[in-house]
């Protein structure tokens, strides 16, 4: 029982390193992320935080960054302020085709095109602590001692495989719900997923 478990154990951890070598790869492919000339970190740096966050029990950049350097005392690691800084200087726009992009091929890697899959539209808000007057920001359900935020759409692929296909921001000056919903299946077009039952959120529908 041991032996088995160890071997489970080691099956994961290779396949979880396989995850982040490739997520690793076409970050750097599509420029997910673009560095100031300023920047003291190089963005192999960034990107090593941002993908422990992302694939770690840790749920922020902070924890990750600093579970990071007490791992690897020695190497390069940012701060979550560092980054955020970093971001903060980019484009959404640019980010957002540049995940489509990862998308497409992931979906391919996968080999995902000649399978029937469900999927759903979701709704998603994020509490904000600042200033309700910041760009982006709208009211949403009070959660976790806030009542603004931002909210965003997401469509993905459910049941046995699991892939996000893409992520509209939801602003009050962007509540076109019905034209979000002919984006999303449009995306669905260029990538080639063949579609079986499709969920979306109530709360969703309530808004159209």
């Amino acid at each position: 029982m041991e032996f088995v478990c160890d071997a489970n154990q080691k099956r994961l951890h290779s396949h979880r390193y396989s995850q982040l070598a490739v997520s690793s790869e076409l970050f750097r492919k599509y420029d997910i992320i673009t560095l100031p000339e300023s920047a003291n970190y190089e963005c192999q740096d960034t990107l090593n935080v941002l993908l422990h966050a992302l694939t770690s029990s840790t749920n922020s950049l902070e924890s990750a960054s600093n579970d990071l350097k007490s791992k690897n005392p020695d190497s390069r690691i940012p701060s979550a302020d560092t980054i955020f800084n970093y971001i903060k200087d980019n484009n959404i726009e640019d980010a957002l085709s540049a995940f489509r992009k990862m998308i497409f091929e992931i979906f391919k890697m996968m080999k995902l095109e000649n399978t029937v899959h469900d999927i759903a539209i979701d709704f998603h808000d994020v509490p904000f602590y600042g200033d309700k007057n910041t760009p982006g920001i709208r009211g949403i359900k009070p959660k976790n001692g806030s009542s603004w935020g931002k909210s965003f759409c997401t469509l993905d692929i459910i049941g046995t495989s699991h892939l996000t296909l893409d992520v509209i921001d939801i602003n009050d000056l962007n509540k076109n719900y019905s034209l979000s919903i002919e984006s999303f299946f449009e995306r669905l077009k260029i990538i080639g997923v063949k579609i079986g039952t499709t969920y979306l959120d109530k709360e969703f529908l309530t808004e159209l």
